[in-house]
């Protein structure tokens, strides 16, 4: 029996015995840490964590994922989840995928932007009034700004609508150059669902260079609030109206009531799934695609990643399958 006790003794207090469960936790911190969620068929890109910033034990979640992995995977956020301040990220590289908080554009190395439209939907609501038929869809590039770019306003990565965009400009550049005069007033509405405002600014500074256009801005809390907003501005004689919304929409007998007065509805939606005489946005497929470059451009032809999303996002969750289609990313 005191030979027992002793050997039992001699295990607890031997050296090896005393340091084996750290060993065994730093063994399997670092299998976790070599498990990849999505990894290239090449082994070259590898998705070693995420974080849904949608679920309610968010922050602790991204905490976490920061404490505990590498520290030179790059992190990737797709709005509207928010990229972690630097000080948090330690030196791990960033891209953002959206338009930054105000005053939160220097927490990434690189912006990844798509057009909102304003200003491009102001120009075909202007060759509407002149009787040009424009494109029913319009899906737009990505603009890139990193640190060198960022003071010169980034480099445009042009989608297809860019292209169709370019050549109704050269066709119709009398028109669209603001050289035009004439006693003739078009009026223009344009219409901001919810947190869909920002394009506003873009339609208002667009509408400086047309002496005889008029905008006339509204707002409407939600969908809900549109009919009687829209059927104010075509009441009001309003020959294009420009509905902003951060969803699609289902517009119905809206669109009839506009083609009836000969009114053009133009939809800034970041899906390009409402059905409008003309809709217009950032391509998601291209924004995903130009994320991947902008990681390629930080770390080279191979790295790791750590993503935060909010699976509530439609639109960000399509950017991010092509984010992970261009690096061939897919489960293991």
């Amino acid at each position: 029996m005191n030979r027992r006790l002793a050997r039992a003794r001699h295990r607890r207090h031997h050296p090896v015995m005393r340091w084996l469960p750290s060993l065994l936790a730093v063994v399997l911190l670092a299998a976790c840490g070599d498990r990849a969620l999505l990894e290239s068929t090449d082994g070259r890109w590898r998705l070693l964590g995420e974080v849904d910033t949608a679920s309610v034990e968010a922050a602790a979640r991204t905490t976490a994922l920061l404490a505990n992995g590498p520290t030179d995977a790059v992190v990737v956020a797709f709005a509207p989840a928010e990229l972690p301040p630097r000080a948090a990220r330690g030196a791990r590289r960033a891209v953002f995928v959206g338009t930054p908080a105000e005053g939160r554009e220097a927490d990434a190395d690189t912006i990844v932007q798509g057009a909102e439209g304003g200003d491009v939907a102001v120009e075909l609501a202007v060759l509407h009034c002149h009787g040009i038929e424009v494109p029913k869809v319009l899906p737009l590039g990505a603009r890139v700004r990193t640190a060198a770019n960022r003071q010169a306003g980034g480099t445009q990565r042009p989608g297809p609508g860019d292209v169709m965009l370019q050549m109704l400009r050269m066709r119709h550049r009398e028109l669209l150059s603001g050289e035009l005069r004439t006693d003739a007033v078009c009026r223009i509405g344009f219409v901001a669902i919810g947190s869909a405002r920002s394009a506003g600014d873009a339609a208002a500074e667009a509408k400086k260079l047309f002496q005889h256009i008029e905008l006339v801005p509204r707002v409407a809390g939600d969908a809900g609030a549109l009919p009687a907003v829209l059927g104010e501005l075509l009441d009001g004689g309003c020959r294009a109206v420009i509905v902003a919304t951060p969803a699609p929409l289902q517009l119905g007998e809206l669109r009839s009531r506009a083609e009836a007065l000969g009114a053009l509805l133009l939809v800034l939606d970041p899906t390009l799934q409402t059905e409008a005489d003309c809709v217009l946005g950032a391509d998601p497929e291209q924004l995903g695609r130009a994320a991947a470059e902008a990681v390629r451009s930080l770390v080279g032809d191979r790295g790791s990643l750590l993503e935060l999303h909010a699976s509530t996002a439609p639109t960000a969750a399509r950017i991010r399958a092509a984010f992970h289609k261009a690096l061939e990313l897919a489960p293991r």
